[in-house]
């Protein structure tokens, strides 16, 4: 079967979207052709490139430079896309000029001949929007399916929307692919609306990988070393609390390293309220670095969602290390609990249970008691199984070929 995958964002990007997408697509691509499609690094990339062995599409946009080299056309490029952008005016959870140069991509490939399956993969809905409008304008072969791996209506990011026509939107999504592939949080969400889920399954997420076990290499040092990877944004992941709670600890060699971006303002607080350089801002890195940190870790940061809708998927991505965790919730109704629950070595905070003084005392504990530990290999394979890319592949693809094949069996019966 050959399959394409459609995101905003793709290997090797460090986003999460990306770190799930290579996972679903190293296991697939043993048994099937797989391809991807995604957006350019720069203007002047090429229109392919391979990521091991696996080809990949680029449609002519950027939709985020941060720490990427510009040159002259891509300051130009930048000036179009603002002005297309400002026209359009945030009407919508997608951007219009990145839609239309997917679109183009997707004719370009002739994805509905050339594809048994293509999976639009959301994070971020351009490719949604783009593999719909294609779908509608376009016969062929190919099945099409949405892998919602973050909500739509009730994503804070899209507040600038009315909510009744995010609504309308993601009900049209869900009637118009073949399929549906989401989290559990979102499914439990459209079942309390009476959503119809006739054509929808919860698929975790596929973020063991226990070869990263073996790749851990703590330091016996003087130096302990918390690491957190992701994303910060006062509206859907707030680091306010932690890195205050962090500047109680009563730990002169303690030291977070962050990877990723956002609230450089707190970071630049934080950091002139520090007694020594405990805080280090590492800034974007690829899939392959940023394990690579983290495999350096003695403790792991999880900065619990300000939503209640999303669970952080390095919730599961930090198990393939079995190293101890400092994970922090909005509060007590927070659906990351259950899954940091199933993990014997990680300390969950309740930001609004206790003041600073009594978590830092307990963060203090914990740190002493698990420093230079980790679960055993066993204990990671035991308790995550149902999270690795095999696991969550099989149940993937075992439903596409369903729906494909019951697609042929009912030509052929209607002749």
């Amino acid at each position: 079967m050959k399959i394409l995958f459609v995101s905003c964002t793709m290997p090797p990007e460090g986003t999460a979207t990306s770190s799930i997408i290579k996972k679903l697509m190293d296991q697939l691509v043993k048994k099937h052709e797989i391809e991807g499609l995604t957006f350019k690094n720069k203007i002047s990339d090429s229109d392919f490139y391979l990521v091991d062995n696996i080809p990949i599409y680029r449609a002519n946009y950027v939709r985020n430079y941060g720490y990427k080299s510009q040159t002259i056309s891509d300051y130009l490029f930048k000036i179009k896309r603002k002005i297309i952008d400002s026209f359009y005016n945030n009407q919508y959870p997608f951007r219009e000029y990145a839609t239309r140069k997917l679109v183009q991509m997707l004719y370009k490939i002739d994805a509905a001949q050339s594809y048994d399956a293509i999976i639009s993969v959301a994070a971020f809905y351009d490719s949604v929007e783009a593999v719909l409008r294609y779908k509608k304008k376009v016969k062929g072969k190919a099945h099409y399916f949405f892998y919602q791996v973050d909500p739509l209506e009730e994503n804070e990011a899209f507040e600038y929307i009315d909510r009744q026509w995010l609504s309308n939107y993601e009900k049209k999504i869900y009637s118009s692919f073949h399929y549906i592939f989401s989290t559990r949080e979102i499914i439990e969400l459209k079942k309390g609306k009476n959503w119809n889920l006739n054509n929808a399954m919860v698929l975790n997420y596929p973020c063991v990988d226990f070869r990263l076990y073996d790749s851990v290499r703590q330091e016996q040092d003087n130096q302990i070393r918390c690491v957190y990877a992701g994303q910060l944004n006062e509206k859907i992941r707030d680091g306010t609390f932690i890195l205050n709670l962090f500047l109680h600890l009563d730990i002169p060699s303690f030291s977070l390293y962050i990877m990723g971006s956002g609230q450089e303002e707190l970071l630049s607080e934080i950091r002139e309220k520090s007694k020594n350089n405990w805080l280090h801002i590492l800034g974007e890195k690829t899939d392959t670095e940023c394990n690579e940190v983290l495999s350096s870790a003695d403790f792991l940061l999880i900065i619990g969602n300000n939503t209640m809708n999303q669970v952080p998927s390095k919730i599961f991505s930090y198990r393939s290390f079995g190293i101890p965790i400092i994970a922090t919730c909005k509060s007590e109704d927070c659906p990351s609990i259950k899954y940091l629950e199933e993990i014997p070595n990680a300390l969950i905070i309740n930001e609004q249970s206790e003041d600073l003084s009594k978590l830092s005392n307990k963060v203090n504990t914990f740190i002493k008691e698990n420093l230079h530990s980790r679960l055993s290999l066993s204990e990671v394979k035991r308790i995550n199984f149902e999270y690795t890319p095999f696991f969550v592949s099989e149940q993937m693809i075992n439903k596409i070929e369903f729906i494909i094949s019951s697609d042929k069996k009912e030509m052929n019966y209607f002749g």
